[in-house]
């Protein structure tokens, strides 16, 4: 049974719901106020629709790296805001800034990387075994490509 473009329309949506909502508490965990992870969940997602120089090899990597991205700019303009203000040059910037993952970088790659499973599952098979074959079980590209016969770049 093929779905319909509304059904999947509404999967889509469904999907970036939960990844919105992963995010978002990832976020809020490493940020001072539920507003400002608002933003910062935004702006994770705005890069990740905006993305379309090329193909992206894991895309739970790439997208813990833009969310790490955003966080380390969000405290790099925070802690630049704050000598502004106090005038000292010399004011450190906070370690979350510094390196906001360090308390757990494998355990924010598997949350984040749930954030992606909602999507993944909206994959038409081959392609749904083939990411997760690659990107969750550690397989690689050339292997996968070939038990499924499909091109490495596909």
């Amino acid at each position: 049974m093929t779905a319909t473009p509304t059904e999947l329309k509404t999967a889509r949506e469904d999907a970036l719901d939960i990844v919105r909502a992963r995010l978002h508490a990832f976020l809020a965990r490493r940020v001072e106020s539920p507003e400002v992870a608002d933003d910062l969940t935004q702006d994770v997602l705005v890069r990740m629709l905006l993305h379309k120089d090329e193909a992206v090899e894991n895309p739970t990597a790439w997208l813990y790296r833009v969310a790490r991205n955003v966080l380390i700019d969000h405290y790099r303009a925070r802690s630049s805001q704050q000598r502004f203000h106090t005038g000292d040059p010399a004011t450190p910037p906070t370690a979350l800034a510094e390196e906001p993952f360090a308390d757990d970088p494998q355990a924010a790659q598997r949350e984040l990387a749930g954030c992606l499973r909602s999507l993944v599952d909206q994959l038409a098979e081959p392609y749904r075994s083939a990411v997760i074959a690659v990107d969750l079980d550690g397989r690689t590209q050339t292997e996968v490509a070939q038990a499924l016969g499909l091109s490495v770049s596909g």
